[in-house]
């Protein structure tokens, strides 16, 4: 009997491209032998590097904004959305380069380990998300990613069950395939009245959830 898995999300093709890949897509076109475009592979490698830079402009101006106050700390956020949106467009533009380029198979090296966090970390979001599962699908995967930290070291590992391994089984008999057959699972994901505000429910349950929170604060 031989087992092989597949490791895969279905949420995969919704998320976006993040600099940690595209680093990695460049090593590994350097290390290989394949023919590709190479004006289109120069600016790729020259986009990824404007992006990172950028993304460490962010950081920077992070830190700036939570020292600052007022009519300057205004102006500092204001400045951070113009560099998130030109790291957004980087990315993008990056990841058509290097499909251009013909890298397709270096972008999704190791693919399917990085995503599988990603996709763990969007589902844990939803414990905590303000608004609906659109406004987490755009955040940024390194905010989601942070998430994707904070519930695997908190042993909260069902998060990690939206994602899913196919096994590929050979040379089993027949009895033993159709038990496989009825064998069911699901994985879930629910929105915490513990840390989000509940406001769609009825004034009958809006009593008991107002003193539901009352008492979990005292």
């Amino acid at each position: 009997m031989e087992i092989r898995t597949i490791l895969h999300s279905e949420l995969d093709c919704h998320l976006k491209p993040d600099i940690a890949l595209l680093k990695q897509a460049i090593k590994e076109i350097s290390e290989s032998d394949e023919r590709l475009n190479v004006d289109a592979l120069r600016a790729f490698v020259d986009k990824t590097i404007k992006t990172s830079n950028l993304i460490d402009e962010e950081t920077k101006l992070s830190a700036k904004i939570k020292a600052a106050s007022g009519d300057e700390k205004e102006a500092l956020k204001q400045e951070k959305t113009s560099v998130s949106l030109k790291i957004d467009a980087g990315l993008s533009e990056a990841l058509n380069l290097l499909m251009e380029a013909g890298g397709k198979d270096a972008y999704h090296y190791d693919y399917d380990d990085h995503f599988n966090m990603v996709v763990a970390g969007l589902m844990g979001s939803t414990c905590y998300m303000k608004e609906d599962f659109k406004a987490l699908q755009d955040k940024k995967i390194s905010n989601i990613m942070t998430i994707a930290n904070v519930v695997l070291n908190n042993g909260h590992h069902s998060t990690f069950g939206h994602s899913h391994i196919t096994l590929e089984i050979t040379g089993i008999p027949k009895a033993l395939a159709m038990i496989l057959n009825n064998e069911k699972e699901y994985a879930t994901s629910e929105k915490s009245a513990r840390y989000t505000v509940m406001d769609q429910i009825s004034p009958e349950e809006l009593v008991l959830y107002d003193k539901w929170k009352i008492s979990s604060k005292n």
